[in-house]
């Protein structure tokens, strides 16, 4: 939803402004200027930590700790989600997740001041899916937001150049993307160009390697949309209607279940 409004602009500034339409991707003066606000904004963006469904779900392989509560060198994954997160401009996270990790979250995290953030917890008492528990955090997102599930280990991804797409293809979610051929163990995106198309969860003989990177941007009109799982109902309607867009990163991308993934992680980013 866009909103027109009248501003007076010193005539240097236009100019300056004049120079970021390419004719291509920023076509108008007026989508410049949105551009260029855009840009001012992504230093005080808004996360959401998705930790919820059932508590035995967030266990890890092991059966002896939550997910976000691991180790990963000399932090705890969702130390580490926040800080690569915040390094590229988002201060504001909301965690959602039920009673018990909640609790373990915030003695790691507490209000957040210590790493330079501002953080909220949303506690979910129950739901049916992903989407369900993120639309616990609806309150507190009024504009474009980055969601990344809990066990997701992303250093080194520029989450910034994914803001950017979603800004400039104006789409309801931008997905982040990677290179596996685990077809069975993850979302996979169908892309033409940067539109999604189709997305399938977790199919079985696939042979189509861009799976989803347990990250994504949103806009807030997601949740005018109806469903309980991201997964499952939410990004399969988004791509059928033309309204998602994908990320390519290179970098090495693992959803941690157990400390054999997270040896893995620490292993590729040791060089």
């Amino acid at each position: 939803m866009k909103e027109k409004i009248s501003i007076t602009i010193n005539k240097k500034f236009l100019k300056e402004v004049d120079n970021f339409v390419d004719g291509l991707i920023i076509k108008n003066r007026s989508q410049a200027i949105e551009y260029i606000i855009s840009k001012i904004v992504m230093f005080n963006k808004t996360a959401v930590v998705l930790a919820g469904g059932p508590e035995n779900s967030l266990l890890n392989n092991e059966k002896k700790e939550f997910k976000p509560l691991m180790n990963v060198g000399n932090e705890t994954i969702v130390e580490n989600i926040v800080r690569t997160i915040s390094a590229q401009g988002y201060k504001k996270i909301i965690v959602v997740s039920r009673d018990r990790p909640l609790s373990e979250i915030f003695k790691v995290l507490k209000n957040g001041e210590e790493m330079g953030v501002e953080i909220k917890y949303v506690m979910e008492k129950e739901s049916n899916g992903s989407f369900d528990s993120l639309k616990l955090a609806r309150s507190h997102l009024e504009s474009n937001f980055l969601v990344v599930f809990c066990d997701l280990l992303l250093d080194g991804v520029d989450l910034n150049e994914l803001w950017e797409e979603h800004v400039l293809n104006k789409g309801i979610c931008t997905m982040l993307l990677y290179t596996s051929f685990e077809t069975d163990k993850n979302g996979v995106a169908i892309l033409e160009g940067k539109r999604i198309l189709d997305f399938f969860q977790k199919p079985k003989g696939m042979k189509q390697p861009l799976c989803f990177a347990s990250a994504f941007i949103a806009s807030p009109e997601i949740f005018k949309y109806s469903g309980k799982s991201l997964e499952e109902n939410l990004f399969p309607m988004l791509a059928k209607s033309s309204l998602m867009y994908g990320h390519i990163t290179s970098k090495n991308i693992i959803n941690a279940h157990s400390y054999k993934d997270v040896k893995e992680f620490l292993k590729y980013n040791s060089g």
